[in-house]
């Protein structure tokens, strides 16, 4: 039976329990901490997991957990039957004890068996006086003290010596001698192995003694370590043989005969190979011999004395040294070596015995890993959802920052079109009332009189001094075209007066209009004069020119001298005066920028209407 433990608490399961704990983390997924509460739990509920499952999400679980429930139902009352006051018998309360105040005594107690120490090599030395050069010898200087350390061993190796001469004299006189002869010898394990064997040894000696009988049987024995065969056997449930034989190759007064006598007739006997071929499945097999180093280590540690020993072990259920039963690695059977069928009959019931219990226990480990597996699955999947899910959020909020920021780039570059349009208009407004302002005064300065011709033929005449500009001159048209001042000057105010309007609709639109002082003054416009209106032009113009720059005043027109035909250059630093084709006088023509991409639209529009007009004509002529 399985047995959990938690810090210093032990619970003894059976498996179907364990299965209903098992099942129940699975859906609760309750915190370590919290097992022994959730074993109170169960046990309150008799192991009913959908009542547990319904007080586990009450809320208010732990309450009441030291309660046990009744372990049988409630009778009615009845008169209560005499007490038996006669003592009990000494088997009888051995009985009770046994089978009612201590169940886990049902289960045997099986010797145990471990694993060997990775230090196990380092112990095989024989601890003896240190003979090393360099470290000092307490005896080996004091005569006295070397007598009375090996006085006593001397002397019970004398009386052993004298015992046996006697021995060996009463049955001399007796006529015992004649049997002796034939008897078998039993080899005692050596008080030291022999550090140059292998494992491969052992299987080499049974190869050489068996010759073609011992090839069936040696695929089946394992050549691993002990420790690694062990190891499986315990994880995968299965029995392991341990064969610890004597000396079975060399000279005759070193072998062990009942070894070989059990190899040659036992365990290369056709029927016993078959026998373990049946059980190759289940069953791993480590024969060697007890002078090997590791096999000696191994017959120490279950302190043996004589060889050839057949064990047969397995991971079963053992109440050995314990109040609570577990499984470990035991000692099942010592199987019989007087003879083939008694070897074979303790095999097979050994086998026979214990195969139920590792079938079950390997088959719930292996239900054990699939939950576990099943559960790493679901885990797996759960967290990849999650980072699916993630993913998602992290691309939707990408998303929305891209649009967010794309808007705003939107919302900034309609912002900078904008201001641009006031300032140009800003511009085009101070230019004119600056023209205006100057034609009333009287200058000496020479002037050019220069006649521009727009495309839908209106005709400007515009008087320029000679330090004029080429900007200026742009300029000045620009303002002329923007404002569609016709030969009478005194329209100019109120045109200036329509357009301020105009403008302080768009400024409205601004994220700047709080410092726009024309539109603060946008209901007094009319009544204000023309300096005025200069000064709020001026000084809006000043503060929305923080925002655009200067040079960025474009025209989207172009100045074009006919003969010989030349661009004018919008040049701030060419003068008038310079430019020969304008001075004195001079023809320039307006020519409107086209934009390119607009007339590429113009010419996909026009060739759309000419293939519609050929259609049309050919359904027509059809």
């Amino acid at each position: 039976m399985p047995v959990i433990e938690h810090n210093d608490e032990r619970f003894e399961l059976s498996h179907s329990e364990e299965q209903k704990l098992n099942e129940f983390q699975m859906i609760t997924s309750f915190p370590t901490e919290e097992l022994p509460n959730v074993i109170k739990l169960l046990r309150n509920h008799s192991w009913q997991l959908e009542h547990a499952l319904g007080r586990y999400f009450d809320g208010n679980w732990k309450e009441n957990l030291d309660y046990e429930p009744p372990t049988h139902p409630p009778v009615s009352e009845e008169p209560e039957p005499v007490a038996n006051n006669l003592p009990a018998s000494n088997s009888e309360q051995a009985i009770n004890s046994a089978f009612i105040t201590r169940p886990e005594g049902l289960l045997p107690r099986l010797p145990v068996i471990h694993r060997l120490p990775f230090n196990y090599k380092e112990k095989l030395h024989v601890v003896g006086i240190n003979s090393q050069p360099g470290v000092t010898n307490l005896y080996s200087g004091n005569t006295a003290l070397m007598t009375v350390l090996f006085l006593p061993n001397l002397i019970v190796k004398i009386a052993f010596h004298l015992f046996s001469w006697l021995g060996f004299l009463i049955s001399y006189a007796l006529g015992l001698h004649l049997t002796t002869a034939n008897s078998h010898r039993i080899y005692e394990i050596p008080s030291k192995p022999d550090l140059d064997r292998k494992p491969k040894d052992s299987l080499h000696d049974i190869k050489e003694i068996g010759g073609d009988s011992a090839n069936a049987f040696l695929p089946l024995c394992s050549e691993a370590p002990y420790n690694t065969i062990f190891d499986e056997c315990e994880s995968k449930y299965k029995f392991m043989l341990l064969i610890l034989i004597g000396p079975i190759n060399g000279e005759d007064d070193e072998v062990d005969t009942n070894s070989k006598a059990f190899v040659e007739k036992i365990l290369l006997n056709p029927s016993t190979v078959e026998l373990l071929k049946q059980y190759s499945d289940k069953m791993n097999i480590y024969i060697r011999t007890v002078n090997d180093p590791e096999c000696w280590a191994l017959s120490k540690q279950l302190k043996l004395k004589y060889s050839l020993e057949c064990l047969l072990v397995a991971n079963v259920m053992n109440s050995w040294n314990s109040t609570l039963s577990s499984q470990k690695m035991s000692i099942i059977s010592r199987l019989k070596v007087k003879s083939l069928q008694r070897f074979q009959n303790s095999l097979k019931t050994a086998v026979q015995r214990y195969s139920p219990e590792l079938i079950v226990s390997a088959t719930e480990k292996e239900e054990l890993e699939i939950a576990r597996k099943i559960k790493e699955m679901q885990d797996d999947a759960y967290q990849e959802s999650l980072k699916r899910d993630a993913e998602k959020q992290l691309k939707r909020e990408r998303e929305e920052e891209e649009e967010r920021l794309k808007l705003m780039m939107e919302a900034q570059k309609q912002e900078m079109i904008a201001l641009k349009k006031i300032h140009y208009g800003l511009c085009m407004l101070l230019t004119c009332l600056e023209v205006y302002e100057s034609k009333g005064q009287n200058s000496t300065e020479n002037v050019s009189n220069i006649q521009f011709r727009t495309s839908d033929g209106k005709r400007i005449v515009k008087a320029f001094k000679s330090s004029d500009t080429l900007r200026d001159v742009y300029t000045q048209i620009a303002a002329h075209l923007y404002l569609d001042l016709s030969a009478d000057s005194t329209s100019v105010i109120e045109k200036v007066l329509y357009k301020l309007n105009e403008l302080c609709d768009d400024i409205r639109e601004t994220k700047s209009s709080q410092k726009s002082k024309i539109l603060q003054s946008s209901d007094d416009l009319e009544s204000l004069s023309e300096a005025q209106l200069k000064e709020l032009i001026q000084e809006d113009f000043k503060n929305f020119g923080l925002l655009v720059d200067n040079a960025d005043i474009t025209f989207d027109f172009e100045l074009v001298s006919p003969f010989p035909r030349s661009q004018i250059a919008d040049d701030p630093i060419i003068q008038l005066a310079e430019k020969p084709e304008l001075w004195p006088n001079g023809s320039l023509l307006v020519e409107t920028l086209v934009d390119e991409m607009s007339s590429e639209e113009d010419d996909d529009d026009e060739d759309s209407s000419n293939v519609n007009s050929d259609y049309e004509e050919d359904d027509c002529e059809s």
